[in-house]
């Protein structure tokens, strides 16, 4: 499915080149039960990348 395809390729850019601004964007749809659940796997990524180059989840108080 292409839209499924873009998001996921968007969401590895982010992984990629994503500051802590995404990183708390992301954090809003990182919940399995009210996010979109074909790509929960990749937010969670994208997250854990970002927070390994940026520290986010220190900066904000907020657990990845």
């Amino acid at each position: 499915t292409g839209k499924l395809d873009a998001k996921v390729r968007s969401l590895a850019a982010i992984s990629r080149f994503g500051n802590c601004d995404d990183w708390k964007t992301l954090n809003l749809m990182v919940d399995y039960w009210k996010g979109e659940r074909n790509i929960h796997y990749w937010v969670l990524q994208a997250m854990s990348e970002i927070d390994l180059r940026c520290h986010c989840s220190l900066q904000s108080g907020i657990s990845s």
